[in-house]
């Protein structure tokens, strides 16, 4: 028997034994942590990863897998940028990764990370510690998609359509052609409120909203009340009749 070959076999297999369980015990160290976090080798292996990790990554299995197994591609690149030419101890910027989830993917979950370089007894390791803003995402679209349109009827409010048409005018006036707007006026609604209630009155301003487009208007905007308008880039005789 060769007894150095033997002993190598040994040697090998108590450093892999010891790598694991100070990888084991690194997991339990930031298992619980309230954000995503996983640490991952020069070898881009996973070295520990806590419960939150693997339930926003779909992956509750992820120690010892590859960071391509598991990671967004953006993330990923980040995790290789750090360990190729990163500074240690230095985070790189703030990033946002849009994760597909569920057994058909199409569940969409928007995390930010960031990747730090650190040294360990694993030698340099990449830390990515990342956390769900999908509902603060959500909210901050939801504000913005208010702040320039209609609540009731999804148009573009008075506000939302001024800065449309003054986006369109000016290539238009300097190629000196004409843009209008068409202005609606719904007749005799204050009727249809009083007979049949403001629950249909909604309906109608609705249906108005969805005609319009239906024509390929893109920029409908309720001014308010009743009233409507659409820009025409064609010139205003063209619009006209």
């Amino acid at each position: 028997m060769d007894l150095r070959k033997l002993a190598s076999t040994v040697s090998t297999r108590l450093r892999g034994s010891t790598r694991a369980a100070r990888s084991h015990a690194l997991s339990q160290v930031i298992v619980d942590n309230f954000d995503g976090v996983i640490v991952i080798d020069s070898t881009e292996k996973v070295l520990a990863a806590s419960q939150v990790a693997g339930r926003l990554l779909g992956e509750p299995e992820l120690l010892g897998r590859r960071a391509e197994e598991v990671l967004h591609r953006d993330m990923l690149g980040a995790v290789r940028s750090a360990l190729t030419k990163g500074t240690v101890h230095k985070s790189g910027p703030l990033a946002v990764a849009v994760l597909q989830q569920g057994s058909d993917r199409e569940e969409r979950l928007v995390v930010q990370y960031v990747v730090t370089l650190s040294e360990s007894e694993f030698g340099q390791v990449a830390c990515v510690n990342f956390w769900d803003v999908t509902e603060r995402r959500r909210a901050e679209e939801k504000l913005s998609f208010l702040a320039s349109h209609d609540p009731l009827t999804g148009a573009l409010s008075r506000t939302g359509f001024c800065n449309e048409v003054n986006a369109l005018f000016e290539p238009h006036a300097a190629r000196q052609e004409g843009l209008s707007v068409l202005a609606i006026d719904l007749n005799r609604f204050k009727a249809v409120n009083d007979a049949l209630g403001h629950a249909h009155g909604d309906m109608l301003l609705k249906q108005v909203v969805s005609r319009l487009r239906a024509t390929g208007a893109r920029l409908v905007s309720r001014l308010g009340g009743h009233g409507f308008a659409q820009p025409c880039h064609a010139p205003v005789r063209a619009c006209a009749g």
